[in-house]
């Protein structure tokens, strides 16, 4: 058997120093001095339930890796990563559960939780998001900060699409691709148009299948700042444009073999283009009067 056992071996790689860190300890913790901070953990939803369920009806130590957690005031504890385990165990009647204890500040622990989880488990942007704002990431508040300049919210959780308000805006992954280019001003400026416009009451109107190709249409402009967006948005529909799109993808089959996003986005470069063309003319005749 020994035959199977394999030290661990660098190849011949080099060793890394960094910062000094503080070893943790290891201990068993009682399950009623844990906490967890809403700031960067996520709710329990049905399927998390669903998932402590079925460790706590399958419970074993042995698959049971010790919980990670940070010493809070109080003489308390908060969960950084284990509260689906620490849930089981407490359905199985247990008092305590191992734990690696670091210290941490709060920042600290938001950035561990993205971390660890990020690494690990299978966690959405809402989750990342929302921990990046707790630990005052650059990127989550000038991600916010261009959402809410046009009056609007960057959420921090998803819900069913028929659920979903206007100036609600889920697109995390979006609005920070464009914000770490140096483009808050156009998330700002599309938003706070798509808000005024007359079917901005719509959620669809503010969903990545309508906002993406809007962004990437006006990007493919010598200058998207030459766009009166509240006139635009006020003479086009982004949204019948949308379905109308997905209509003639069903009426001609030549358009079925393209992806109907990049359809939309050409749909909307040709009419961007009018627009900037008859807003030069205007402006010019202005000017000569």
């Amino acid at each position: 058997m020994t035959d199977t056992l394999r030290r661990i071996d660098l190849g011949g790689r080099a060793r890394t120093r960094g910062r000094k860190l503080v070893r943790p300890k290891l201990a068993w913790l009682a399950i009623d001095t844990l906490r967890l901070d809403d700031s960067y953990q996520r709710g329990l939803a049905a399927a998390n339930w669903a998932n402590i369920s079925t460790i706590a009806a399958n419970f074993d130590w042995a698959r049971f890796t010790p919980i990670l957690a940070a010493p809070v005031e109080g003489g308390l504890y908060a969960i950084i990563d284990g509260q689906h385990r620490t849930h089981a165990a407490a359905l199985r009647g247990f008092d305590e559960v191992p734990a690696m204890v670091a210290p941490m500040t709060h920042a600290e622990q938001a950035r561990a939780f993205a971390w660890v989880n990020g690494q690990v488990t299978a966690i959405t942007m809402y989750h990342v998001y929302k921990a990046a704002l707790a630990a005052m990431e650059p990127w989550a508040l000038d991600a916010r900060d261009a959402v809410e300049a046009a009056g609007c919210r960057l959420m921090t959780y998803n819900v069913a699409p028929h659920n979903r308000k206007p100036r609600e805006v889920y697109l995390i992954a979006l609005v920070r691709e464009h914000v770490d280019a140096g483009r808050a001003d156009l998330v700002t400026a599309v938003l706070a148009a798509i808000s005024a416009a007359p079917t901005g009451d719509e959620p669809h109107a503010w969903s990545n299948a309508v906002v993406r190709p809007f962004l990437a249409a006006l990007l493919q402009l010598s200058d998207w700042r030459q766009v009166d967006l509240a006139r635009f948005l006020a003479e086009n529909d982004l949204v019948d444009i949308h379905d109308r799109v997905a209509v003639m993808r069903r009426q001609q089959p030549g358009l079925a073999r393209q992806p109907p996003s990049l359809i939309y986005r050409r749909t909307l470069l040709a009419l961007l283009r009018k627009h900037v063309g008859e807003a030069g003319k205007a402006g010019n005749g202005r000017d000569a009067a």
